[in-house]
């Protein structure tokens, strides 16, 4: 669904609370008010008034709004419209509440603690068929015209935003000083030439010796390297595919058509891939680029982005190639599709006129 600010204040308040109820940092103190109860009284103060809501209702009412609101699509409409006219008032009051939790949780840990609140997963931000727009301009809005709002007192935030923002608000990053805009790349396997870069396959290698024995698993390296080349370095699709070989593995280590079975199935879950993405994709892989050829196309992009059928990667500039597992695919493709054209197209006469129009 779009995302409005007045409901994603209200969860980045409620969710910092119930995170705050951790034995670790304040746990359950009965004299602290989590925000999904203070909202309650927000709303009676400013006199907001939401059908579902009964403020008799006492404890209750606020694990009601925190369930309605992650559930009830109708119920977070009347919520945000009730907020229309005190985003203002709403963003002070969640504001008072995180510079209240950080005294507390400075007092209770010591003053030289840091807190940091970490946002994640709305890079993955996509809408569907019928209100892709609607999702896009929301994520555009959000970050691109309260970035006042969403800078939260007394503490560090990191928002895991969408890479299509990118292009729907140039120059975000200068709203969110100091800390601005960072791309996070895929760890580079290739370099732009198509080479495998040893560092990146290294870091790879250390990052999957901590989650076990992969060598006894895969035996040699070159069998590793195979499949973080194959995953693009890409950390989720490198695990995905050591996971695939494990399902099926027979005995250990595995052998080379084992392995050959995995990277085939996790390549399906690929395809297929539509002409018109092929010939865009073949672009990419030949320019590195992003090739957005018309912001209409803006959600296809970020499709690209979420399928991972296009990862980024950085080498001072940002640059970007197609997944590996279906690299090839998209050469062959975009070749036919090229090839199609070529045939279906009339010849031409030495004179300059067309084979089809000389029976005219």
């Amino acid at each position: 669904m779009p995302l409005d600010i007045a409901d994603f204040l209200i969860v980045l308040a409620g969710a910092f609370g119930d995170g705050l109820a951790d034995p670790e940092l304040l746990g359950k103190d009965a004299g602290r008010e989590g925000y999904w109860k203070r909202l309650t009284g927000f709303l009676q103060r400013t006199r907001v008034e939401i059908e579902e809501i009964s403020f008799e209702a006492g404890e209750g009412v606020s694990v009601g709004v925190k369930a309605a609101l992650k559930s009830d699509p109708s119920f977070k409409r009347k919520v945000q419209k009730a907020l229309e006219g005190h985003i203002g008032a709403l963003a002070a009051d969640v504001h008072a509440y995180f510079a209240e939790c950080v005294i507390e949780l400075k007092r209770r840990h010591g003053p030289a603690v840091d807190v940091v609140l970490l946002v994640d997963s709305l890079e993955r931000l996509r809408g569907t068929s019928t209100n892709a727009d609607d999702v896009h301009r929301s994520a555009e809005e959000l970050f691109g015209n309260h970035a006042d709002r969403l800078h939260l007192p007394d503490l560090h935030v990191v928002y895991t935003v969408p890479p299509y923002l990118k292009v729907r608000v140039p120059n975000l990053g200068t709203l969110y000083t100091p800390g601005g805009l960072h791309m996070l790349p895929a760890v580079k396997v290739r370099n732009r030439d198509g080479q495998p870069f040893r560092p990146g396959l290294d870091a790879l290698e250390r990052v999957v010796a901590a989650r076990g024995e992969w060598r006894r698993l895969l035996g040699e390296r070159e069998a590793l390297d195979r499949i973080a080349l194959l995953s693009g370095g890409h950390l989720r699709d490198l695990l995905r595919l050591l996971a695939e070989v494990l399902r099926r593995a027979q005995q250990v280590p595995v052998d080379a058509r084992t392995i050959e079975a995995a990277l085939h199935q996790v390549r399906n879950e690929f395809l297929p891939i539509a002409d018109a993405d092929a010939a865009w994709l073949s672009r990419v892989a030949s320019t590195h680029r992003a090739s957005l050829a018309d912001a209409a196309r803006l959600p296809d992009l970020a499709r690209f982005f979420d399928t991972h059928l296009v990862l980024g990667y950085r080498n001072g500039e940002e640059w970007y190639d197609v997944h590996p597992l279906v690299a090839d695919e998209v050469t062959r493709q975009a070749a036919a599709i090229a090839d199609s054209a070529d045939a279906e197209a009339p010849e031409t006469n030495p004179d300059g006129g067309s084979a089809a129009s000389e029976g005219g």
